[in-house]
């Protein structure tokens, strides 16, 4: 396989990763995140429709890209540590 192909397989798993963890964020982080990517409204605009300051809309996106990049993050370590723990039973020296 080569490398873009495993990028692309990687992006491909995340999308349903992604998607289980929007759901998870409380109610008005998935407002200003739908929003804001899917609609393209500027955070002015995502301000005027939730009818809260702007600065509120950066708090609520903060938090969101915060709690996703935490629980990603998790997800990365998890997937990855069965690879390293088949890599290093294949490179033991015991094992010779």
């Amino acid at each position: 396989m080569s490398r873009h192909n495993l990028a692309v397989q990687r992006r491909e798993d995340l999308i349903p990763v992604v998607a289980q963890l929007i759901q998870e964020l409380p109610k008005p982080e998935q407002l200003v995140l739908s929003l804001y990517v899917v609609e393209g409204l500027t955070f002015p605009e995502v301000g005027t429709v939730l009818d809260v300051p702007e600065d509120r809309v950066w708090q609520l996106y903060s938090g969101a890209m915060h709690h996703l990049h935490t629980q990603l993050s998790a997800w990365r370590a998890e997937i990855q540590e069965p690879i390293v723990s088949e890599r290093a039973a294949i490179f033991d020296p015991r094992s010779l």
